[in-house]
């Protein structure tokens, strides 16, 4: 009878305490672990959400009336021979309004190549959305930028446009 009631006893008793211990140790490891793939999952979603308002806001002034005037006019109007030609019908000392517009336009597309160097834009939505004109433009103004670079003196005068050019190029 004694050893009956010991049996029964011992089957009452709580399982082995180290299963409930280890199990109890792992839900705040696992807690800190959800938080952690949670928090990456939002900021890579908050990073692209930001890339993409970003792009947004320069492909706005892209599509601007003001900027495709510009855009416009200088590629389908503007000729000449070369640097020196240039010089004579649109350089600063001849018609500055022109020069502005082509200084303007090389600026907006240094912007856009610093920020696709940069990561914080993507060479790809460029690409969908801006690469033509890109290209047209630089091939068409290549000769001139460095025409400038060898008056002033700056190899890298429109360094970062003509990197976006490389780079939409490369995607061809």
């Amino acid at each position: 009878m004694i050893g009956d009631s010991l049996t029964i006893t011992m089957e009452l008793l709580p399982p082995d305490m180290t299963v409930y211990s280890v199990f109890k140790d792992c839900i705040p490891i696992l807690a800190l672990l959800s938080a952690a793939a949670y928090y990456v999952f939002i900021s890579r979603n908050t990073v692209r959400s930001r890339k993409a308002q970003l792009f947004m806001n320069l492909y706005s002034q892209f599509r601007s009336t003001e900027f495709l005037k510009q855009w416009s006019e200088k590629f389908f109007n503007w000729e000449w021979e070369d640097f020196e030609d240039f010089e004579r019908k649109y350089g600063a000392s001849v018609n500055v309004e022109y020069f502005a517009m082509y200084n303007s336009t090389c600026a907006f597309f240094e912007g856009v190549g610093v920020l696709v160097k940069n990561d914080f834009i993507d060479i790809q939505i460029v690409d969908e959305l801006m690469s033509i004109p890109i290209k047209w433009m630089w091939e068409k103004m290549k000769p001139i930028t460095e025409g400038y670079r060898k008056q002033f003196g700056d190899p890298a005068l429109w360094e970062f446009y003509e990197y976006l050019y490389d780079e939409l190029k490369k995607r061809e």
